[in-house]
């Protein structure tokens, strides 16, 4: 159960970084499937020139950004 999310956007002038993360149950990376959750962030996120990076433990909580570097 999440009671908790956090969010922080940063942004530099090369770089935008947009992180969420939450105190809920959390689950197993290597168990993901495919479908249109997990996968789907990546997929999206390769499709504007950014990169996901996502930590997740089984009752730790998870972890997600999204980095996107800014066109010059």
């Amino acid at each position: 159960q999440c009671d908790r999310i956090d969010i922080t956007i940063r942004y530099h002038p090369q770089q935008l970084t947009l992180k969420l993360s939450d105190n809920g149950s959390g689950f197993n990376i290597q168990d993901i499937s495919e479908g249109n959750g997990v996968p789907g962030f990546y997929n999206r996120a390769t499709m504007i020139n950014a990169r996901i990076e996502m930590d997740s433990v089984p009752g730790s909580g998870t972890m997600l950004s999204l980095v996107y570097s800014i066109p010059q």
